[in-house]
């Protein structure tokens, strides 16, 4: 599973076409919310405690290899790394979240 294309589909949220057709959908509060870096799991409560407002703005999306994507904050985080099958399961999109419901993910 790989994407095709990602961009900016709206005001803070970004939209992952796949290669199989799939459109995901990810808003930015969530992706930062989900980085799945070290840091980020073991300061999460302190991070929640954050206000700053850059803390949910992308400065750059780089990617990393043939298997994730790095997002860049623009509060300056960068140490996350998203797996596109790690993108893929947080995904935001009414269909992904329906399944996930039903499985109680």
């Amino acid at each position: 599973m790989q994407p095709l294309k990602i961009y900016k589909s709206d005001v803070n949220e970004l939209t992952v076409e796949w290669d199989d057709r799939h459109y995901g959908k990810h808003t930015y509060r969530r992706l930062r919310d989900s980085c799945p870096c070290a840091y980020c799991k073991l300061e999460k409560e302190k991070l929640e405690q954050l206000t700053d407002d850059k803390k949910y703005d992308i400065a750059d999306i780089e990617q990393v290899g043939l298997y994730a994507i790095k997002i860049i904050w623009m509060d300056g985080h960068d140490t996350g790394i998203y797996s596109f099958e790690y993108l893929r399961s947080i995904c935001e999109c009414t269909n992904c979240e329906i399944v996930r419901e039903n499985l109680n993910l």
